[in-house]
């Protein structure tokens, strides 16, 4: 990118000096003296171009910062967990998105927890898969563009609102940003600042880890339901439940030679509920999100969007490496 490319402390000292800006020492090397060792004693002996390197370099360092959050999490008030339950109960079709955050944090169980205490559907994302397990009666589908089920796309359609929590809205997510947003609030909960507001606005943002917030929001919840202020969701999740279960894509054909969807109905029938199945990104991904059934959180093991072709070969070993027992299943 250009500006990337600006921000180099040797082009800013070659540009500089051609528009008189900051007077840096030209980037040609006199005669019979290396580039290198002319451009080392340039940005050392130069006043000027020192200070233009520093200043570039500062300003690179300032672009992005991240929270570390091994040393120091972010911490969330009540008041603002109490806010976005606030916004949650307001609604009639309230839905949770749980990202791979929710994994990462080991909340999975947190979760499930929260959502039956509440009573609100969860779609979680690609990399969240097996949160949930897949037959439980809140599990909702995925949604997006690819790797997504149709009755999860239905449903995020008919919702008036999002509780987001460990994700990043990610464009095989959302689609159309336009019509994901419309008609419906959203809450984001993650503990990485940067990406909340990186693709639209939520109406109310925590910046927390997933398990901390997951936590929280169990605590209340239950004080509230407790105390009767919780709505009652039986008619939407009896909704989603019927989606689910007329919305199926066809997997039983008889055609010979046989048909992808036959093949993953018999991986259904035939492997069990522990199986663990890595994958890449391609063809075989989408497949794999559309047809595999996933119970078990990190039984689910895939690249994300940015791996590269191939990568079920090694990954399937380190798998194994990690975990000796586990049954696994490489799909490429």
């Amino acid at each position: 990118m250009r500006g990337d490319k600006r921000s180099s402390p040797r082009r800013v000292g070659a540009r500089s000096n051609r528009e008189g800006r900051l007077g840096c020492s030209p980037r040609v090397s006199p005669r019979g003296v290396s580039g290198s060792a002319w451009r080392s004693s340039v940005e050392t002996t130069t006043p000027r171009c020192s200070q233009a390197v520093a200043l570039t370099t500062a300003t690179r360092t300032a672009r992005y910062n991240p929270i570390r959050t091994h040393e120091n999490k972010p911490k969330a008030t009540r008041k603002q967990i109490e806010a976005a339950l606030t916004l949650l109960n307001d609604v009639d079709k309230p839905l949770i998105v749980s990202g791979g955050g929710v994994l990462n944090a080991a909340a999975e169980d947190l979760l499930v927890q929260f959502a039956e205490t509440v009573g609100v559907p969860v779609i979680p994302t690609l990399m969240s898969w097996g949160a949930i397990p897949d037959d439980h009666p809140l599990m909702a589908g995925m949604v997006g563009l690819q790797t997504s089920h149709r009755y999860g796309n239905v449903t995020m359609l008919a919702s008036d609102f999002v509780l987001g929590i460990g994700n990043r809205w990610a464009n095989h997510h959302t689609d159309s940003v336009e019509v994901y947003r419309k008609g419906r609030k959203f809450v984001h909960v993650d503990i990485e600042p940067t990406q909340i507001g990186r693709v639209f606005g939520p109406d109310l943002d925590i910046v927390l880890d997933a398990k901390a917030a997951l936590e929280l929001f169990v605590e209340v919840a239950k004080k509230w339901k407790a105390s009767g202020k919780l709505k009652d969701r039986s008619a939407w999740v009896a909704d989603c439940q019927q989606r689910k279960q007329t919305m199926q894509r066809k997997t039983h054909f008889d055609n010979v030679p046989m048909k992808p969807q036959r093949v993953y109905e018999e991986m259904n029938q035939v492997f069990g509920r522990d199986t663990c199945y890595v994958s890449t990104i391609g063809l075989s991904q989408i497949a794999d999100a559309q047809f595999l059934h996933v119970y078990k959180a990190r039984n689910w093991i895939n690249c994300g969007q940015a791996g590269p072709l191939g990568w079920t070969i090694p990954a399937a070993p380190g798998v194994r490496a990690a975990d000796p027992q586990r049954p696994i299943v490489a799909v490429g």
